[in-house]
């Protein structure tokens, strides 16, 4: 399974950059500032690496590991370092998410990271094979006015790989209403939208999601499994929801001991992706993803070649790039195929 999973063309469309981050990447990254001391280091990283359960405890993580990124090379190498295991893996497009108010908060120009992550991204173009874009991610608990200005920072990004805006965070800290002219504002002038919803609260989310801040994508979205009227609107409106099961898993979005909803969910028709969402802190990727949900989840062989039909249609691509994209899918897939169908004869004749 998993080397089927490897070999079928895959595309990524909800992880954190800063999310992707793994131990030693990390080591490296503080180790140089000379002034850490080794042991102090090694129990600052157990504190980003400890898998404590509960969506508070993972935003502590992640806010203790954004403390440790300080210079826009950290973001290159992340970036990098990523690029290079999804390669690895067979994927062909991913979508990044990224909060940079974090960082200039920190007094890290804007620019500088922009630059620093897109020579990455050319980079892996270049030597790998795989297309990365970035999206724009607002922190929810720092409330509308920080929401409107990474809006404003947006148009400086344009030429940066940048193709959405979205929104992450503790999805209870501010009633959806409060983000509709940010969200509305991100629309007119001309940019894709996404938001985390139905990760930490229910179905209301998910529906505040399309009906008030009017997404083109939603992430995470599993709180709508408890309203049937919901999923049927979903369904309808062909809304794209990134699932990331294991990040669901562990922050309590899911339990462990109901089935997961992703084959539900196809099979009411809802386009559903699967991605990793923060795999460094979570310690997954991509294909223990796609194989949990193919063991776990009930998805058959077929569906998860749908899934990354689904992330086909999600990706915040112009046309020209969603056709040239969709073209090498088919190619590589059509290459499967014959291959597959050439193991599968020599197993019956010859086998």
């Amino acid at each position: 399974m998993r080397r089927f999973l490897r070999l079928i063309p895959k595309l990524e469309l909800h992880v954190h950059l800063e999310g992707t981050i793994r131990r030693d990447l990390l080591r490296s990254i503080v180790r140089r500032n000379p002034m850490w001391d080794s042991t102090e280091l090694e129990e600052s990283l157990d504190k980003v690496y400890r898998q404590t359960p509960g969506l508070p405890a993972f935003l502590g993580r992640f806010k203790i590991l954004s403390e440790f990124l300080h210079r826009p090379e950290d973001f290159y190498d992340a970036a990098r370092r990523y690029s290079e295991e999804l390669s690895g893996f067979g994927v062909l497009y991913a979508e990044l998410h990224f909060s940079p108010q974090i960082f200039i908060r920190k007094g890290i120009p804007f620019l500088a990271l922009m630059e620093a992550i897109h020579s990455a991204f050319e980079e892996a173009d270049r030597q790998d094979g795989i297309r990365l874009r970035l999206i724009l991610d607002g922190v929810r608990q720092w409330g509308p006015e920080a929401m409107r200005e990474l809006v404003d920072l947006a148009e400086d990004a344009r030429d940066w790989g940048v193709v959405g805006i979205g929104m992450g965070g503790d999805e209870t800290a501010y009633p959806p209403e409060a983000f509709q002219a940010a969200f509305r504002l991100a629309r007119e002038r001309g940019w894709k939208t996404t938001v985390h919803a139905g990760e930490a609260a229910g179905a209301d989310s998910v529906q505040a999601a399309l009906e008030i801040l009017q997404v083109d994508r939603i992430g995470h979205g599993v709180g709508a499994r408890t309203d049937p009227d919901l999923l049927d609107r979903l369904a309808e409106r062909r809304m794209v929801l990134d699932l990331c099961p294991t990040s669901q898993l562990r922050t309590g979005a899911v339990s462990g001991s109901e089935p997961y909803p992703a084959k539900s969910f196809v099979d009411r028709g809802i386009p559903v992706t699967i991605s990793s969402d923060d795999p460094g802190l979570f310690s997954t990727d991509l294909l223990a993803e796609l194989e949990w949900v193919k063991r776990s989840g009930g998805l058959s062989r077929k569906d998860l070649i749908t899934v990354q039909r689904n992330a086909l249609e999600g990706a915040f691509l112009s046309p020209q790039e969603r056709q040239l994209l969709s073209c090498e899918f088919d190619r590589r897939l059509g290459n499967l195929e014959k291959k597959t169908d050439k193991i599968l004869t020599k197993r019956l004749f010859v086998g």
